[in-house]
């Protein structure tokens, strides 16, 4: 495991900055399909060339595409979880958490994409 984060404190501000506008973009009816298809593809190859797992940035479209749903904030959510996620698995408090939780917390790191 590494002792740094993948994604800046700069990066991360610009990420949650478009995520914001792209939750208010999908107030629109019609233009919140496709905003949420493109945030996603969007976000999701910013998270694989950075490689960070963003399966919460995968949830937060999903909810997206719930036309209903639309109106919460589901994209900044899950951009702002998988930050946080990377950013708490990377200092050494999260690394000593996953280490003292024994078996359960070597799935969690395989869950989260550590290892």
């Amino acid at each position: 495991m590494s002792n740094q984060s993948k994604i800046s404190l700069p990066e991360a501000y610009l990420l949650v900055s478009f995520a914001v506008i792209a939750d208010l973009v999908n107030w629109i009816p019609i233009v919140n399909i496709f905003s949420s298809v493109a945030t996603l593809l969007g976000f999701q190859l910013y998270f694989i060339i950075k490689g960070v797992r963003g399966i919460w940035s995968i949830a937060g479209n999903g909810v997206d595409l719930i036309p209903g749903l639309s109106v919460l904030p589901a994209v900044t959510a899950g951009v702002l979880a998988t930050i946080i996620i990377d950013r708490a698995t990377a200092s050494k408090l999260g690394q000593t958490a996953l280490k003292a939780a024994g078996p359960a917390g070597k799935i969690a790191e395989t869950a989260i994409g550590k290892k």
